[in-house]
């Protein structure tokens, strides 16, 4: 754990040792909460809903898609632009080990910008907080940004087998936004790609939030809940297996990268 702890220290130095505190609430939160703000205020004035709850959570959570996504999705890449690549490769300890170390100081970020969104949009959207239980919504929270972050994992490892890392990320995250029901309900969707939804994180905790904010005594919630997290699981599995076929055939081939 000591060491767990310090790895992530020294990658948190590496990363923002060049801001300080004020440049970096504008660039990781204030930049968030503006975001949200505005895709609210789009859903406000195509669906003419006077209440935006719903829109708050879902875009909310969808802001942990940028750390999640954008940025633990290219950790191969930046390992190689650094000149690191061929030493993790070939070390003995566990890859996948080391990218979720590198990815847990995502998962922080990603935790406090999605919870100071959420906080923000509340404020600024009227949302009555005193019928709210957080340690629910910290759950869901949780939950939504452990999925993002699984896949981002899992996308991160085909860094070495595809040299278009921005572009499959993009599609990704682009995919994630039309299907979470961040900002529209998945049920506007043609029945034959709604499925798509099922298969990608946030929209089963962004589910199960919006239906504990109605209907607290619903066991859908954990039911959702549970869906998110077998997610995440089955992105991990599909990670680790992907990395093994991969040093196989990288030993093969006497190469790291087999594209």
């Amino acid at each position: 754990m000591k060491r767990y702890l310090s790895q992530i220290s020294i990658i948190a130095k590496r990363n923002f040792s060049y801001f300080n505190w004020s440049e970096f609430f504008i660039y990781k939160i204030l930049l968030s909460i503006l975001t949200l703000t505005f895709y609210v205020l789009v859903a406000n004035f195509t669906t003419g809903e006077i209440n935006l709850e719903r829109w708050v959570v879902g875009n909310a959570f969808f802001m942990c898609v940028m750390e999640c996504i954008h940025y633990a999705g290219v950790i191969f890449n930046a390992e190689r632009f650094n000149g690191t690549l061929r030493s993790i490769v070939v070390s003995p300890s566990s890859n996948l080990f080391y990218i979720a170390t590198i990815s847990s100081w995502n998962v922080f970020i990603a935790f406090v910008t999605v919870l100071f969104s959420f906080l923000a949009g509340g404020l600024i959207f009227n949302i009555n907080f005193t019928d709210i239980n957080f340690l629910v919504v910290i759950t869901g929270i949780f939950a939504a940004i452990i999925s993002t972050a699984s896949l981002g994992i899992l996308l991160s490892v085909f860094s070495l087998v595809t040299d278009s890392m921005y572009l499959v990320l993009n599609t990704v995250a682009s995919l994630i936004m039309i299907f979470s029901s961040a900002n529209f309900p998945i049920e506007q969707l043609p029945r034959y790609v709604r499925w798509i939804s099922y298969i990608l994180p946030l929209s089963n905790s962004i589910r199960a939030t919006n239906i504990y904010m109605y209907d607290t005594t619903s066991i859908n919630f954990f039911r959702f809940l549970g869906y998110e997290l077998c997610l995440a699981i089955f992105y991990v599995v599909i990670a680790l297996s992907t990395i093994k076929i991969i040093e196989k055939i990288s030993i093969q081939k006497a190469t790291l990268e087999i594209f």
